[in-house]
């Protein structure tokens, strides 16, 4: 918070009775269709200055406490803000740091993305990504979504105590607000359930259709010593057909066509690379793109062959834009990519009907804007108009989990968050699976089916794998 500026506490205590009959149906992706079966508490527009919260909604499941916001005007929840949260846990307002006529176990300060632990006569401050805590999106949104894990704190075990818990939200930049009124609290009622039944399973494309693997390899990860097995391991338990690479800097062409032929046996893979980025593919390759030298996108006109022995042209696209802070080049990077599809379709090489992928590392922690281009083409859409996504974005889903997390570092200041996308255009073929693999989230018997064990995308890298079955239409 810049210390020049006066604080004003906008203070929210708030809760609410859930409906605990079955299980949460709320999935971490960024997507709020969920919420709508969830009642919500609504505060009156206009009686914040800096920021104007205005409704929130909490259920919970055998894992997590989910929570629902939306505020007025978009912002970053991770930067830049001045929201605080604070959570009764063991429903004592005696216990913890007393606010509001709640005593809170816990403290989430968003913008210096830390959460603080109150307990008798000590106080703990640690990284939001130790919990792990999760939200989505990691752009900036007027509406995010969080999950607070229930029993994960490793100073006193157990985070909730007891069925009734109370939270409290604070903005200490606006004209003071309270929901509910000054010296009232609202109670939200918790309670640990059956964990979910898990269905999840990596199958294999159909006939007709090929598979995508997208894979941010953290510095070279399929080449280094101590972890290119893990990586060999993966790819042979995936089986992809087309793959794009992230972070391989140092890594060449040869090497990789190597490993993949040595993993994959009487396979031949077509192999460019452009800065970090590395596609491959067992298919022909009629013509690779460098859109931009600087950009590191990477495009190849793919020759996939059909069930009825004939072909078609797949464009695929391997992205990983700028990293962290650097929202002009991402809205750069994303307006190149457009430009170099409308230049591909005016010289002919390909048609409006072709069937395109973008897949990668897209680093979208900034502004929302870049991933309105990406999806739009067009930075400043208006959503109320239900505009026509130019590329759909598949946001696959943690097999086995409710959570479209693509990457974790517990070592960094940021929680676990989505930065690996894949979108298409929906032109010649659809989606028949997509999922995000953390191998601790598989069974046992896919562990053993697939020849892989728990701690491997852990040890492999800090992003995890997404896969793609794409089928073709007749």
């Amino acid at each position: 918070m810049n210390k020049g500026l006066a604080a004003i506490l906008m203070i929210f205590s708030f809760g609410l009775s859930l409906n605990l009959l079955g299980q949460s149906e709320i999935t971490i992706d960024g997507d709020f269709l969920d919420w709508e079966a969830f009642p919500k508490s609504i505060d009156a527009e206009g009686d914040g200055e800096d920021q104007d919260l205005l409704n929130y909604a909490v259920t919970n499941d055998d894992e997590h406490i989910y929570i629902y916001l939306e505020a007025l005007r978009e912002f970053d929840l991770f930067d830049g803000n001045f929201l605080t949260l604070y959570a009764d846990l063991d429903g004592n307002q005696l216990t913890g740091n007393t606010i509001n006529q709640i005593g809170a176990e816990i403290k989430i300060d968003f913008a210096k993305k830390q959460i603080t632990y109150f307990y008798p006569g000590d106080v703990k401050t640690e990284k939001l990504s130790k919990l792990p805590f999760l939200a989505l999106p990691t752009f900036t949104s007027e509406k995010f979504e969080m999950a607070i894990p229930l029993l994960r704190d490793e100073y006193i075990g157990s985070l909730v105590k007891s069925n009734t818990i109370y939270l409290q939200w604070i903005w200490e930049n606006a004209i003071a607000e309270w929901m509910p009124n000054d010296g009232e609290k609202m109670e939200s009622e918790i309670y640990k359930k059956e964990p979910f039944t898990t269905l999840d399973t990596i199958t294999h494309k159909l006939d007709n259709g090929f598979r995508l693997l997208h894979y941010n390899t953290l510095h070279d990860g399929l080449t280094k010593n101590e972890r290119k097995e893990n990586f060999e391991t993966l790819l042979k338990g995936l089986i992809p057909d087309i793959i794009g690479f992230n972070e391989l800097w140092e890594t060449t062409e040869t090497q990789t066509k190597t490993i993949l032929e040595k993993t994959f046996p009487g396979t031949q893979w077509n192999v460019s690379k452009l800065l970090g980025n590395i596609t491959a593919t067992k298919f022909p390759v009629l013509q690779w793109n460098t859109i931009n030298p600087k950009f590191r996108l990477l495009g190849a006109l793919i020759k996939v062959p059909t069930i009825n022995n004939d072909s078609i042209l797949v464009y695929h696209i391997n992205g990983h834009l700028s990293c962290c802070a650097k929202d002009e080049k991402r809205m750069e990077q994303a307006t190149s990519l457009h430009q170099h599809l409308d230049s591909l379709i005016n010289s002919g090489w390909i048609t409006e009907e072709t069937p395109i992928i973008f897949s990668g590392d897209m680093n979208l922690v900034g502004f929302r804007n870049q991933y309105h281009k990406i999806v739009f083409g067009d930075a400043n859409v208006d959503m109320n108009t239900e505009p026509s996504p130019v590329l759909l974005d598949i946001n696959p889903k943690q097999i086995n989990n409710n959570t479209h997390i693509t990457w974790r570092d517990s070592e960094s200041s940021y929680p676990p968050g989505r930065l690996d996308y894949v979108f298409f255009n929906q032109k010649g073929f659809s989606v028949s699976q997509s999922l995000v693999l953390e191998t601790k989230n598989l069974t046992s018997k896919d562990l053993k089916k697939y020849d892989l064990t728990t701690k491997l995308t852990q040890k492999a890298s800090d992003h995890l794998p997404i896969i793609v079955d794409f089928l073709l239409k007749n």
